[in-house]
């Protein structure tokens, strides 16, 4: 149906909107703007204004959409973008659904967690300080000694199954090896923060949330006192830039703390006694290692 001035539009996931500053491959200034999986890239000066406030907007008349822009835009081009965004699936011209309760009830939803009912789980939190030799067997069909350790699991990796004064596991739900995840206490739930994952169909970690919000501010500090150390020994590039593989070097490093704490010979911290400050900033570090370990995998 051919979209009229008149008609209202309603934009899907307003919160999911992210905007991004770039080039094109020309070399031209573009903006895209990702919404979840979703990207729109912009190349056309006079279409970024329009393009910001489209991020703006929960609903609008068509029509108005011509005067988003610095000079007022022509009807059939503004058409053309706002049925290109309805075919994206980015508009609608039905109010969508608000009901939290509903987007929770999602088939994706309701499967993961039946699978997190069904699967099976350690009967008590695993240790490789104390039950190394035994864990590997099971993982690795093999005997080996604890000193063969990281040739199966990585440093990084290492504190993923430990458990932290909170008595939650650091690794979370993305525990490693999965076999060696517990089933905790965790209450699931649709995000409701603005960002690509606004109202996903997959839901959040609430439980985890709660604990990296009691931390945050400790975590930025303790990630500054890990960047100053690294900056001693492996110096910025001119203009303050950093090579990607430096990157995910500092990360691995930072994921290897909460290890130290754990594996080490003299003193260790049992598991069960980690500093959730260090839980949480395993999680949050854990994030960016990943993103640089795929780009590094892509380039």
């Amino acid at each position: 149906m051919q979209l009229d001035q008149d008609d209202s539009l309603f934009v899907v996931a307003r919160k999911r909107f992210a905007t991004v500053y770039g080039t094109s491959s020309d070399g031209a200034q573009a903006l895209t703007l990702y919404c979840g999986e979703q990207q729109i890239t912009f190349d056309e000066p006079e279409l970024f204004p329009w393009a910001e406030k489209l991020t703006e907007q929960d609903r609008f008349v068509a029509g108005s959409a011509t005067t988003w822009s610095v000079a007022p835009l022509e009807w059939p081009r503004v058409q053309g973008l706002l049925e290109a965004l309805l075919d994206a699936g980015v508009l609608t011209r039905e109010p969508p659904k608000r009901d939290t309760a509903q987007l929770a009830a999602t088939k994706a939803h309701l499967d993961f967690l039946a699978e997190e009912e069904a699967r099976p789980a350690p009967a008590a939190p695993p240790s490789w300080r104390t039950d190394a030799e035994e864990l590997l067997h099971a993982l690795t069909g093999r005997t080996l000694e604890r000193g063969y350790l990281e040739t199966v699991i990585p440093v990084h990796r290492l504190a993923h199954v430990a458990l932290d004064r909170e008595g939650r596991q650091v690794g979370e739900i993305n525990t490693y090896p999965d076999a060696l995840r517990l089933k905790l206490p965790t209450e699931w739930k649709t995000c409701g923060y603005a960002g690509g994952r606004y109202r996903d169909e997959m839901p959040m970690n609430m439980t985890a949330l709660r604990s990296m919000l009691a931390h945050w501010k400790p975590v930025l500090a303790a990630t500054l006192l890990c960047r100053e150390e690294f900056l001693k020994r492996y110096p910025q590039h001119e203009g303050g830039r950093w090579k990607l593989g430096e990157l995910h070097f500092l990360t691995c490093g930072i994921l290897a703390l909460p290890a130290l704490q754990l594996m080490r010979e003299r003193d260790p911290t049992p598991t069960g006694e980690l500093d959730p400050v260090l839980s949480s900033l395993f999680r949050v570090i854990d994030g960016v290692r990943l993103v640089s370990a795929h780009l590094l995998d892509l380039f």
